[in-house]
Order: C-alpha cells, then structure tokens, then sequence
C-alpha cells in the first residue's frame, strides 16, 4: 500500500453538520436586516475637463445630463436598484420609488447572496 493510500485511510470522515432549522435562518436573517446600507442618489453627471475642474469656486454651476423632472437612481454599492423622483418630505429631500430594478441583475456577489437566502426563506 503506497503512502497516499494509507494517509486516506486514517483521515477521519469530516461530522456531518447538523440540519439547521428555519429558525435558525430566520434569527440570523433578523439580525441581518438591521444591519444600515449606505443609499446614495444619483442626479445626474457630466464629465469636466481638469482645467474646467480647477476653475471651479464658490457659485459655480454645474450643467448635469438631466432635466429637473427627471427621475433619479437609488443606489447601493454603486448600483442601481431603484429610480425615483425628488419630492419634498419636510423641508428635506426623498424619493418617491416608481421602479424597483431586478434584484438579482443590481446586486451581485455577497450582497446578492444574502438576498436570494431571504427571499428563498420568505
């Protein structure tokens, strides 16, 4: 019998895991959903030279590629999940949601994951 096989021999078998109950996910999927993502809103954008960039002070305006009616994006991770439009909720910005992008085309690797397991437990 060569090494390889005696070493396959003696390695243990791995204990198997025991089967965790959906309660199990369900606590840890609350604790989960606690957990505070950073929303940025996209308004729009325009590319400036650098000699344009160093130009700007105090007053300066920049032109964006929007009109003011148009809808903004939602954004997390530097993703795009929701467009909106810019209402007024006392005295501050909001958004009113009008579309909800396919979660699963916005997010992706571990953020992605995490959402499918929920929605898969929901």
């Amino acid at each position: 019998m060569d090494r390889v096989q005696q070493a396959k021999e003696f390695i243990p078998a791995e204990p198997s895991k025991p089967h965790q109950p959906q309660q199990a996910f369900s606590k840890t999927a609350g604790l989960l959903m606690d957990l505070k993502m950073p929303v940025r809103v996209l308004f729009g954008s325009r590319n400036l030279k650098l000699s344009e960039l160093l130009k700007l002070e105090s007053g300066s305006i920049v032109e964006l590629d929007r009109e003011p009616d148009d809808t903004v994006e939602l954004m997390v991770d530097d993703r795009v999940i929701a467009r909106g439009q810019v209402v007024e909720v006392d005295g501050c910005y909001g958004i009113r949601v009008t579309e909800i992008l396919d979660r699963g085309q916005t997010l992706n690797g571990a953020a992605g994951d995490l959402v499918n397991l929920f929605q898969g437990m929901g």
